[in-house]
């Protein structure tokens, strides 16, 4: 008799496949080895080396952005107070800066004026007669002053109108998608096949966009629309209250049934109108207007919309002084219902609307959403038909047979299709250097007015259709618009005691140093006198220090703290590199904040880079200007006294600049804004012109060439980074991706063979137990 028995060591472990190879599972296994760990550890000089290739990584990223962090701060010390694009009260490099004496007017209402106070003195305005004007040409009224139905109202079932059907469980609407009007000749009782196939395929387009053909589909049979479904369980479950009328769904329990046959009532405006509301401006005054369920008898069709309507425009915006509408509504025999209002100066706005459907193109009522009694800049050449007093007309097309309108204004010519939107036609008018006008439009007065964009009697406005070009001219401006030339200004003045005559086309220019700004006439005399603004002065160029000390204090930083392994005082020997996504784990936020503080710190010591721009800074600030003979310090500007860790940061002496802004304003100036003419910067140079060729060397004009750049790119460069961070990064990118490679490599091959050394040991086992089995079944 032979006995089995079981031994333990004879399992066979678990195994799964991955990237086609097949891998253990789990550590127990026949030769009782942690395989996982021992290729872990077997790989750990070539994880070892990726993590060190991502430190690096790491470390040079992190210069990076400490190098755009002082690009980014040179660049706004530049926009800020070395650069003309900028306000001239701020440009340091402009005598503007200096002006810290304001010019005071004897009637401000007049005139003002800006200079120095010795120039103040020899002018004095006697009288002014006229002030420069521009050009002006102002059109007659434009648009057709209401709001009208951009087509004619039918008795039409609403692109909204709706059944909801239950599909499986799933819940479905299934709109009209588009509006369809019933014929004119239609009876109570609508027979005509034609149009009712049309709205059984309109339905059905629907369902096709739902997804469910094939499980749903409606069709004509006896003048009724049905529908059939292949789930029994599908059910209508509700329906706009027009379907509901006009189809005849007659409801049980939950569910409705079509029963037809299809009548008149599908297309009532008022069951598709009822419990929907419009929101309408007046002049600013908001107003709703509801469409009330229990009156829906007195706007049910067309006819009797607007009578309805007009009680309902009167409860919300009231009579004038005559008792007469100040919002009137008409319905003509063309189907066209108007709005119109009492006062031409009124503005009337369809806000919008409750329910989608109403307003729009395809809405019942056919006015657009937004829809004034004045023209819409934002509407196209193609949608002004029937808005504008003069209607548009042109037989001139593009080679894509679109209408297009051309016209000629001061002199350069426009051409546009009927698909330009008016506020492109007018955007690209006022933003053309060549013809120097601005075209506005009044919604108030319901006129375009085009003024030249200078001042003076050489100003004129011509603007005109080109011939074959359409009317576009014409139907904007009317037959016959108004035209006033410009004006030039005219005063009579004393210039250091010399009465003169002057003629100007502009009304901002300067006279003997002083300058002014005209804005009204007199007839007495304006003088003007100095009011000492060095206080002002002295806070804009304290500003200026601060800003500069910002970017001397962040460049200090950088170069002189040491790593935190070199300081006893904040790393105490111990070496902070980069943190692994593995060492992160092991750590909570804070620790992981300090640890990559540390790791930052000394990132850039003595960087010579940085060091070089904070000499040449310092070189800009301290020497002296020889073509004034004194320097910042003279002035009350200088670095602290024995103070050898700030890096060159400036203090301000209060008292003796204000001593110096006051009595010797010239020279402060001039310490400043002085310039050889040279492209290199010199000892002769003001300080601003130094300040300006040091940032333009090391991070160009517009902050994307220079030394800096050429280091560390720039946070604002566009295109491709040749820097060498940006180089640097690229290849431990690479060295990464390819240990990478290789780290996947070396732990596929291990688990092979583990793999294959497990799976002779399991059949070694296998085959012990078979023999062992065979010995005790002969004894």
């Amino acid at each position: 008799m032979s006995t089995s028995t079981t031994s333990t060591s004879s399992s066979i472990p678990s195994f799964y496949t991955m990237d086609g190879t097949t891998r253990l599972n789990g550590s127990e296994f026949a030769s009782g080895l942690d395989t996982q760990n021992l290729i872990k550890a077997l790989t750990a000089k070539t994880s070892e080396k990726i993590a060190k290739q991502q430190q690096l990584q790491q470390k040079v990223e992190w210069k990076q952005e400490m190098y755009h962090e002082i690009e980014d701060l040179l660049q706004s010390f530049s926009d800020n107070y070395l650069s003309y694009s900028t306000k001239s009260s701020t440009n340091l490099m402009s005598k503007r800066f200096f002006d810290a004496e304001q010019l005071v007017s004897s009637n401000s209402s007049v005139v003002t004026a800006t200079g120095d106070a010795a120039d103040a003195g020899n002018v004095v305005i006697n009288s002014i007669t006229k002030i420069a004007k521009p050009a002006v040409l102002t059109g007659s009224d434009v648009s057709v002053p209401d709001i009208h139905t951009m087509s004619p109202l039918k008795n039409t079932i609403a692109s909204s109108s709706y059944l909801n059907v239950e599909v499986g469980g799933t819940l479905y609407t299934i709109s009209l998608g588009s509006n369809l009007a019933i014929p004119d000749s239609a009876d109570e009782i609508i027979s005509d096949s034609s149009f009712l196939q049309k709205l059984a395929d309109n339905l059905n387009n629907q369902v096709k966009k739902a997804g469910l053909t094939g499980k749903i589909s409606f069709a004509v049979s006896d003048g009724c629309i049905t529908m059939t479904a292949t789930d029994d369980s599908t059910k209508i479950t509700g329906a706009s209250q027009n379907f509901i009328d006009g189809l005849g769904l007659t409801k049980t329990g939950d569910s409705y049934t079509l029963n037809g046959p299809v009548k008149k009532s599908i297309a009532y405006i008022g069951s598709q109108l009822a419990g929907t509301s419009l929101t309408v401006q007046l002049d600013g005054l908001t107003k709703t207007i509801s469409f009330n369920q229990s009156e829906v008898e007195q706007y049910k069709d067309v006819e009797s919309l607007a009578s309805y309507l007009q009680s309902k425009f009167r409860d919300a915006f009231g009579v004038n002084a005559h008792n007469e509408n100040k919002v009137k509504v008409n319905y003509d025999d063309s189907g066209i219902l108007r709005f119109s209002v009492d006062d031409s100066s009124s503005v009337l706005t369809f806000v919008s609307a409750s329910s989608s459907g109403v307003l729009g193109t395809d809405g019942l009522l056919h006015i657009r959403s937004g829809e004034t009694n004045r023209l819409e800049l934002d509407k196209k050449l193609s949608e002004l038909k029937g808005e504008l007093q003069t209607t548009l007309s042109t037989e001139a097309v593009d080679e894509n047979d679109k209408k297009v309108y051309s016209f000629t204004i001061n002199g350069k010519s426009f051409t546009f299709n009927e698909d330009t939107e008016l506020n492109t036609i007018i955007n690209t008018i006022n933003n053309d250097n060549d013809v120097n006008v601005t075209i506005s439009y009044s919604q108030t007065l319901n006129r375009f007015r085009i003024v030249s964009d200078n001042t003076g009697s050489q100003e004129t406005i011509d603007i005109h259709d080109n011939e074959g070009g359409g009317n576009l001219v014409a139907a904007l401006f009317g037959s016959n618009p108004s035209f006033t030339s410009g004006q030039d200004l005219e005063m009579d003045v004393t210039l250091g005691g010399t009465p003169t005559h002057i003629i100007r086309g502009t009304n901002s220019f300067t006279l003997d140093g002083v300058t002014m700004t005209v804005t009204g006439t007199t007839d007495s005399a304006v003088t003007f006198s100095a009011a000492d603004n060095s206080e002002d002065l002295y806070e804009k160029i304290s500003t200026f220090v601060e800003t500069y000390n910002k970017i001397i204090t962040t460049i200090n930083t950088y170069v002189t703290e040491m790593p935190a392994s070199q300081s006893t005082r904040n790393g105490g020997g111990k070496t902070y590199e980069p943190l692994t996504d593995e060492q992160k784990k092991e750590m909570t936020d804070a620790e992981i904040e300090q640890w990559q503080k540390k790791a930052k710190q000394g990132l850039l010591f003595a960087d010579p880079q940085l060091s070089q721009l904070q000499n040449d800074l310092r070189n800009a600030m301290e020497t002296i200007v020889t073509s004034v003979g004194m320097s910042l310090a003279d002035i009350g500007i200088s670095t602290q006294a024995y103070d050898y860790t700030s890096g060159g940061k400036l203090v301000i002496d209060e008292t003796k600049l204000k001593d110096a802004l006051k009595n010797n304003l010239s020279q402060v100036e001039q310490l400043f804004t002085n310039s050889d003419g040279k492209d290199e910067s010199t000892n002769a140079d003001g300080v601003a012109q130094r300040l300006r060729d040091v940032v333009t060397k090391y991070i160009g004009v517009y902050g994307n060439s220079g030394i800096l750049v050429d280091v560390a790119g720039s946070s604002t460069l566009i295109g491709v980074d040749n820097s060498q961070f940006a180089s640097q990064i690229n290849q431990y990118q690479k060295n990464i991706k390819e240990l990478q490679t290789q780290l996947t490599n070396e732990r596929n091959r291990l688990q092979r063979e583990f793999t294959r050394m497990e799976n002779i040991l399991s059949r070694l086992v296998t085959q012990f137990d078979y023999i062992s089995n065979m010995g005790l079944g002969t004894s």
